[in-house]
């Protein structure tokens, strides 16, 4: 089946296309950490002409999803444990502001949307159902108390963050199991938010993410995915990648 990402571009405004299909298929995996992303072969296939291509990856690197290394060109990020927890310590600070700002604004509607992702949460719990959309509603609920915090820039903010953390994920090929508790620390910051009190609720937000950094670090750690230490600035080349060329997954 072909890929998504593969077929022409139709619209005018190709720089923007290109980006938004790019970064999916970054996200999605498509293009592994320690990809090489060559312009021409991506022109190729989405057939346009580089200059879009050259755009998009420049606005990508802007927000950490490819890096350039000179003289070889733009690639995915390889990340260690050490990138991981500067990102889940950054997302604490923010996500700290960002509960101090929403108890001040938020609405009942907006809570109310909150509370009804930790429902949702709470049934996905009694259901066992599936990682995926686990994962999904934990992205719903933080965003959301992102933006109860009327600040476009934080949001923003935390949404580039965000993507860099589920590029560390893949570079580990990985799917984390969900951690116990996964619902009960969710509702914990919800009720904190209910009550308004500023300490209660950034002590919470706090505990639960450098919890979940602290269940992710030690599952790579026992599975050696992950290099502890040392940081990669270049891509890995094997003998399915000898020159870090492009990698089309469909």
């Amino acid at each position: 089946m072909k890929a998504a990402y593969k077929s022409p571009l139709m619209r005018t405004t190709l720089t923007t296309d290109a980006f938004d299909r790019l970064k999916r298929a970054i996200l999605d995996g498509h293009f592994p950490p320690g990809t090489r992303l060559v312009e021409s072969h991506l022109a190729e296939a989405f057939g346009i002409s580089r200059a879009p291509i050259r755009e998009a990856l420049r606005q990508l690197k802007q927000e950490g999803l490819v890096i350039y290394v000179v003289h070889r060109g733009y690639f995915v990020p390889q990340f260690n444990l050490d990138d991981l927890e500067e990102l889940f310590l950054l997302r604490t600070a923010l996500e700290k502001l960002a509960v101090r700002l929403a108890i001040a604004c938020m609405s009942l509607q907006e809570f109310a949307k909150l509370e009804g992702i930790v429902r949702r949460m709470e049934s996905l719990h009694c259901k066992d159902a599936g990682r995926s959309l686990a994962t999904d509603l934990d992205v719903s609920f933080h965003k959301h108390i992102c933006k109860m915090s009327h600040s476009k820039r934080l949001l923003n903010m935390w949404s580039n963050m965000a993507d860099q953390i589920t590029l560390a994920i893949l570079a580990s090929n990985r799917s984390f199991p969900t951690p116990v508790g996964f619902a009960e620390g969710h509702r914990q910051i919800l009720e904190a938010l209910r009550s308004r009190e500023l300490d209660r609720a950034e002590a919470a937000i706090e505990q639960h993410i450098l919890y979940g950094l602290e269940q992710m670090k030690s599952f790579i750690q026992s599975a050696g995915d992950l290099h502890p230490t040392t940081h990669q600035n270049h891509p890995i080349e094997t003998e399915e990648n000898p020159h870090g060329k492009i990698l089309f997954r469909s």
